[in-house]
């Protein structure tokens, strides 16, 4: 996929969803997450400290800290900037490198860490794509725990929204974004990027020829978002749009990448849509609706109710809210368990979908995935239109 494109879609469907919330199982705190009591005479660490002396030393037991490409850099300096040594001291580090040293193959960052009176440097190890609760390594400790949830990895919800687009597109057939805060679609509708490559997949299961997730056609996640505006009925007089604008609260108006003044160019641009005289469109280098956004069109002639030839539309937001969500449970007898940290859609049904793993104990992998196909949510939406959006799991095993 375009990495500049997956970029650009990935910040919009975060600013959609609830990238920044988390579904939340309440249970028992595993013990192994529990702060360490420090020995004596060092001071108190503010996030536990590792038992395993290997902990962030060894590439294959680095130290998860999650948030992805996109806020990799950012986060690991918060967790080294709270880190401090034995006693207390100031540390100071340098990226030396990544590695690929864990099964998965996902990049880990190297950094020598040297304090005042350490021999000799020492390595951590660092990775940004998956994630537990922070410690500090054997021989350091937490002067502060800043480091928090992880974000939505942007670049995994990219990818997992086009695989969705592909899995449901194929079947079912989405209705627009309404461009009114209620729902009415009076003065248009818009088709976000998940929709438009559902409609991909699914005029390509019509036609004999159904998508391979593996190889999508050129071009296929990249058709941005595509905004039509209805003409106006005044009576018997009917004003039609001429123009189409995104202009966000500070800044220029939102770059188009195509304008489509009639309804036969409207009809190439989005096959199967039927679009009644009068209906113009526009592509926008989107994948969706900013909460900063107002979609601003423009009449041909004085509007319905009167003072100019100008319509402003705000776009109203809504994240996703967990409704049901059944607690996971270990089978009799077994030890606690650390939390299981997974990445999921949330689809315009609120079922959680293409639950991705980002940490914890992976033999309760299964059960997690199994646990949050159960869940139902309140999905996301944008002008009371359901839209797909992102949210971290967090799964804490009762006994």
């Amino acid at each position: 996929m375009n990495r500049q494109f997956v970029s650009a879609l990935a910040l919009a469907l975060v600013g959609v969803g609830l990238g920044i919330a988390t579904l939340d199982v309440r249970a028992q705190q595993a013990a192994s997450t529990q702060p360490t009591a420090p020995a004596a005479g060092a001071p108190a660490s503010a996030c536990p400290v590792a038992v395993d002396k290997d902990y962030g030393r060894v590439a294959t037991k680095s130290i998860l800290i999650g948030g992805g490409a996109m806020y990799v850099a950012a986060r690991e300096r918060r967790y080294l900037d709270g880190l401090r040594g034995p006693g207390g001291e100031a540390l100071t580090y340098a990226r030396r490198g990544t590695t690929m040293a864990r099964p998965n193959g996902s990049p880990i960052d190297a950094y020598e860490v040297t304090y005042q009176g350490l021999e000799k440097p020492i390595t951590l190890y660092l990775d940004a794509y998956h994630f537990e609760e922070p410690m500090a390594p054997a021989g350091f400790v937490c002067a502060e725990n800043r480091l928090g949830t992880p974000p939505i990895d942007a670049f995994l919800a990219s990818d997992l929204a086009v695989t969705l687009a592909v899995q449901q597109g194929a079947d079912r057939e989405f209705a627009p974004i309404s461009l009114d805060a209620d729902g009415s679609a009076t003065h248009g509708v818009a088709f976000d990027g998940f929709r438009l490559m559902a409609r991909d997949a699914r005029a390509a299961k019509a036609a004999g020829t159904p998508l391979d997730r593996t190889k999508l056609p050129a071009g296929f996640t990249q058709r941005g978002l595509v905004v039509v505006a209805y003409p106006l009925a005044c009576g018997e007089r009917i004003v039609a749009a001429s123009s189409i604008e995104i202009v966000p609260t500070q800044g220029a108006p939102v770059p188009k990448s195509g304008d489509f003044t009639t309804s036969e160019a409207l009809a190439q641009a989005l096959p199967g849509f039927t679009a009644k005289p009068g209906t113009i469109g526009a592509a926008f280098r989107l994948s969706t609706f900013r909460p900063v956004d107002t979609v601003r069109i423009t009449y041909a002639g004085e509007v319905c109710t009167g003072g100019g030839t100008t319509v402003t539309l705000p776009v109203r937001m809504t994240g996703n809210r967990g409704v049901t969500m059944p607690q996971p449970t270990l089978a009799a007898g077994a030890a606690p368990a650390a939390p299981l940290w997974l990445q999921v859609v949330v689809d315009l049904d609120g079922l959680l979908q293409l639950g991705s793993y980002l940490g914890g104990p992976e033999t309760l992998l299964e059960t997690g995935l199994a646990t949050v196909r159960d869940w139902r949510a309140e999905p996301a939406r944008i002008n009371m239109s359901p839209v797909i959006s992102d949210s971290i799991v967090l799964l804490r095993f009762q006994r």
